[in-house]
């Protein structure tokens, strides 16, 4: 995998004592959470491609998740209110 597509930072030239955390770029944990969320390959699977800790994919997972729930609710309120009663009655 392309080292620039995961990290935020790169690598310090000093890195054999360098014991910081990994910071992914935002991009990077979409597309990760996305693979999650379709639920074609196990957690596992999606954490051998990505070359990351499955418990990370979970996190990442459960974070989008709720991201989408909360945006789905915002966008909702926003199309009821503007629309008024009409989109009540609409089925999707």
């Amino acid at each position: 995998m392309d080292r620039d597509l995961r990290y935020n930072v790169p690598e310090s030239k000093d890195s054999k004592n360098d014991k910081k955390r990994q910071q992914f770029i935002n991009e990077f944990k979409a597309k990760v959470a996305l693979e999650a969320l379709k639920g074609h390959k196990t957690v596992s699977e999606i954490a051998s491609e990505f070359e990351i800790h499955p418990t990370q994919v979970n996190n990442w997972k459960k974070r989008n998740y709720s991201l989408l729930i909360k945006k789905q609710k915002k966008i909702k309120i926003f199309l009821t209110s503007y629309f008024g009663a009409k989109i009540s009655n609409c089925q999707t």
